[in-house]
């Protein structure tokens, strides 16, 4: 998913930017800040458009965590439940050096989620 306006649209790169001679654009540096390399990308709709690299790859950290794990954000959370392993608010209290907090933990927490192509309503 790579920034489309105001909207995030899925693209595709076909290939490296070239000049009316045929040649490549853009030079590759060891700095990302410096490296100019220039790809085709094309959205869903079929439209090519150019992307630099560097805009390529923020797009993609963009959507991964410390670990690589790929997240996508959600249009709706339909229902949340709670099994018999999830924390009460007091189970959720850490004291550290005299300071209350809540821990953020999801244990026992079951989300629904829409799922492309399927209906839940009848």
């Amino acid at each position: 998913m790579i920034p489309r306006g105001n909207t995030f649209a899925r693209r595709t790169v076909v290939s490296r930017k070239r000049d009316a001679e045929g040649n490549i654009t853009g030079r590759v540096h060891n700095n990302p800040i410096l490296d100019s390399r220039l790809y085709d990308v094309e959205s869903t709709d079929s439209k090519v458009t150019a992307l630099m690299g560097n805009a390529i790859a923020k797009a993609m950290y963009a959507q991964c965590d410390l670990d690589r794990n790929k997240y996508i954000a959600l249009d709706e959370l339909i229902d949340v439940k709670c099994t018999e392993d999830a924390l009460t608010l007091e189970q959720q209290k850490l004291t550290v050096n005299g300071t209350t907090r809540n821990r953020k933990v999801h244990k026992g927490l079951v989300h629904l989620l829409p799922m492309e192509g399927i209906s839940l309503v009848k």
